[in-house]
């Protein structure tokens, strides 16, 4: 994401204080990587999209705790894995088995 982790922790400094900005900036660097890493989960442009909106909102609603995240990568990826998995939880008729395997 950043140039260094010098810089991703000051943003995630930033981000902890509520700083917009630097939010924005985590935003635009996380986003395809989250979408393209869920929707080859979900196999769906429009719930990737909107899963992916969930994590960040998730991030957001939880900015003060930023400052304490030492992989950042590891936890974006992490809450993207499992709002993946809710969905299929929430989502009856279709199995994560099959959806893994590609066979939906």
């Amino acid at each position: 994401m950043g140039d260094s982790l010098e810089e991703n922790y000051l943003l995630q400094t930033q981000v902890s204080q509520g700083d917009q900005q630097a939010f924005r900036t985590l935003f635009d660097g996380y986003h395809p990587r989250l979408f393209q890493y869920i929707f080859n989960l979900v196999k769906s442009k429009e719930v990737a999209e909107e899963l992916v909106m969930d994590v960040f909102l998730k991030l957001w609603l939880s900015r003060e705790m930023m400052g304490a995240i030492e992989n950042l990568d590891g936890f974006l990826f992490k809450i993207a894995y499992n709002k993946s998995i809710d969905f299929f939880v929430l989502l009856p008729g279709i199995k994560l088995s099959q959806t893994l395997s590609g066979t939906v």
